[in-house]
């Protein structure tokens, strides 16, 4: 089985993350499977979960991801929120800027945006 690893933080920011989510992808788009393991007992296993549904997930922003992942009184650490509802606005501003961009060339004049 193959090992994935990949341990997005304050360190390796979105391209760690992006590079598990491409990892996961991979796998499961030509059948495998996927267990994400953290063993520190720090919320590393949470916050990648979090940060994966605000991926996978238009809808989720970071507050309803931290939500989602987490009992509602687990012990989320500042620095996890920060990073959590910063991937989520990254992600909705990349959307919004590749539906801008798909509106401009199917011919809707830029002033209009």
């Amino acid at each position: 089985a193959a090992r994935l690893h990949s341990a997005p933080d304050a360190t390796t920011g979105v391209d760690g993350l992006l590079a598990l989510v491409d990892a996961l992808l991979e796998r499961w788009e030509t059948g495998g499977g996927a267990c994400y393991v953290v063993d520190a007992g720090d919320g590393r296993g949470h916050q990648v979960g979090a940060c994966l549904l605000a991926f996978l997930d238009a809808d989720v922003d970071g507050p309803a991801a931290l939500l989602a992942a987490a009992a509602p009184d687990f012990g989320w650490k500042p620095s996890q929120k920060r990073f959590v509802t910063s991937i989520a606005k990254s992600i909705a501003t990349h959307r919004r800027l590749e539906r801008d961009r798909a509106m401009v060339d199917a011919g809707m004049p830029k002033g209009f945006l």
